[in-house]
């Protein structure tokens, strides 16, 4: 007599291999629009997200400079009853512009391929 097969839900699995864990060495590889998007809203901060940690302070630098700024542009705005947030909302969103374009550069150049603007790479802080 032989033994009937197991049921199908209790069967082996396939013999697909699984996918490697991913590694816990550092930050994962991000798609070059994730800084690019992050650096719209928070000029500055994409760069912390790439796989090098050697921007953390050009970053930094794009971030306070931003933040700098809008605090400036805040306390003209109620000295002056809103005119400097009118003359000034457009350099700050081209700053921003910047920013992204800047972030999604230095994303790709880590890939290997050619960027949008800056063709070798803009750094602040030469380390």
């Amino acid at each position: 007599m032989s033994t009937p097969p197991p049921p199908p839900d209790t069967q082996s699995p396939s013999s697909a291999p699984l996918p490697p864990p991913p590694s816990s060495g550092g930050p994962a590889e991000v798609h070059p629009a994730v800084p690019a998007v992050v650096s719209l809203f928070a000029p500055g901060l994409g760069l912390l997200l790439l796989k090098t940690r050697d921007r953390v302070k050009d970053a930094l630098l794009i971030f306070g400079l931003w933040v700098a700024f809008v605090m400036a542009v805040l306390l003209l705005s109620i000295v002056t009853f809103g005119i400097a947030a009118l003359c000034c909302g457009v350099p700050l969103f081209l700053y921003n512009i910047a920013a992204a374009i800047h972030s999604y550069d230095e994303a790709i150049l880590l890939e290997g391929e050619k960027p949008l603007l800056f063709q070798k790479g803009f750094r602040i802080f030469k380390d």
